[in-house]
């Protein structure tokens, strides 16, 4: 995507649920045949505009960071690092379970709190691949300091060296 920084990657594109687009169609389709052209016609132009923001809205994983983009004629993206990411849940009801679609929440300072996304597909995947993301992100390689057994580290107490 053009949004990207150099050394970033893509790992998982998510996007909402097909139910969602299908909840669309079948109101297009009932609003049509019991009421007529006069509700259609909006109901058609409605069921377009939320099949193109079912395409255009994403949201991203990469390697360094989480994307969250929403807009068809006027763009919003928002990056937070995932180093930013405090914590990921995901909560499915009962038609979520059967359907494979679930709200996903993420806290993060970046974000300014807890940001919810309803309708997600396979949520468990998300929650899932965005912590394992995470948890990659924060290893850091620790250099260890010459074996020299006098060393200090900083804000460490001294310790007995003469046992």
């Amino acid at each position: 995507m053009d949004f990207f920084g150099n050394d970033e990657k893509e790992i998982l594109r998510f996007r909402k649920h097909w139910f969602f687009l299908a909840i669309n169609v079948i109101g297009f389709i009932v609003g049509l045949l019991t009421i007529g052209l006069i509700v259609g016609i909006p109901l058609a132009f409605n069921c377009a505009y939320q099949c193109l923001r079912w395409w255009f809205d994403q949201l991203v994983l990469t390697n360094q960071a989480f994307y969250v983009r929403f807009g068809l004629i006027s763009r919003e993206i928002k990056r937070v690092p995932l180093r930013n990411i405090q914590d990921i849940s995901f909560n499915q009801g009962f038609w979520g379970r059967i359907f494979g679609f679930g709200e996903v929440a993420i806290s993060s300072a970046a974000l300014g709190g807890i940001a919810g996304y309803n309708c997600m597909a396979n949520p468990n995947q998300m929650v899932l691949a965005v912590s394992q993301a995470v948890e990659n992100a924060s290893q850091i390689n620790i250099q260890i300091p010459n074996q020299n057994p006098g060393y200090q580290f900083p804000n460490q107490p001294p310790t007995n060296t003469n046992s």
